[in-house]
């Protein structure tokens, strides 16, 4: 049994893993049917009821995300040791899910709101992109170890809030909040580049796209660091507004076919 935990949570054991291999394709083919339709689920099962069944969902949800987060950064202290935590702030794009989905599940007002943009614009992407690929987990883990569990928990339980959210339609996205997105992703995207630089680091994977699609980037940036960063932080704020215009011209067809 023992060894059994200690090749779970890879402590003595240095694995690799198989990155889009059968296992990894078939887990987070699973994991997709399994976020996507839970959200549908209790989103159109729950539309219309009082608010406080309605954000139930979000704060369980909230609770398990924050739960994982927190064993997460247990096992790697216990793993590597304190130093391990300047290289596992929550400083990646999908990490701000971490600061907005206590505010959608307890917050309100505006607050609320805000951190409902959030989660719909941000929840799937963190979702799609950490099941599929995150290269770097993915790699170097078998798929039934904590790692790649963990890895699927901490992105795909937003992908569930975000789904919830429009399902239920709990909340829905305004033209002029899209501002406001912009400017905490550009608080975030300071940070991450602060610490980077200074402490040799890869947050918003400045540095380099270690096994993410930002690969693209590398490639046309031909080295130049300056410019791939410059590329990195254009194509986290194109998708953000690609997704603001998909959104709306979805509502805007959805208007159509249904007036009332």
């Amino acid at each position: 049994m023992n060894q059994f935990w200690s090749e779970f949570f890879r402590v003595t054991e240095d694995w690799h893993g198989e990155y889009l291999g059968v296992a990894h394709i078939v887990a987070a083919s699973i994991v997709t049917i399994l976020f996507v339709g839970l959200g549908i689920f209790f989103g159109v099962r729950l539309k219309g009821a009082e608010t406080k069944k309605r954000i139930l969902p979000i704060k369980v949800a909230t609770i398990i995300f924050l739960t994982v987060q927190l064993s997460y950064y247990i096992v790697n202290i216990a793993r590597d040791g304190w130093g391990i935590l300047i290289g596992i702030l929550p400083l990646f794009l999908c990490d701000i899910q971490l600061f907005s989905l206590p505010f959608a599940a307890w917050g309100k007002g505006r607050v609320q709101k805000i951190a409902f943009d959030f989660s719909i614009v941000l929840g799937l992407l963190a979702a799609l992109m950490g099941a599929w690929f995150n290269g770097a987990v993915f790699a170097n883990n078998p798929i039934w170890s904590y790692d790649c569990i963990w890895n699927f928990i901490n992105h795909c339980v937003p992908g569930f809030v975000a789904v919830y959210i429009m399902a239920n339609r709990l909340s829905k996205l305004k033209m002029i909040d899209m501002l406001i997105t912009f400017a905490v992703m550009a608080l975030f995207e300071i940070v991450a580049l602060i610490i980077d630089f200074t402490l040799n680091e890869n947050y918003m994977f400045f540095r380099s796209s270690s096994g993410t699609p930002f690969f693209i980037f590398e490639n046309m940036s031909g080295g130049n660091p300056v410019v791939y960063v410059i590329l990195v932080i254009l194509g986290q704020h194109a998708y953000v507004a690609i997704y603001y215009l998909v959104y709306f011209l979805v509502e805007k067809i959805a208007e159509k076919k249904n007036p009332a």
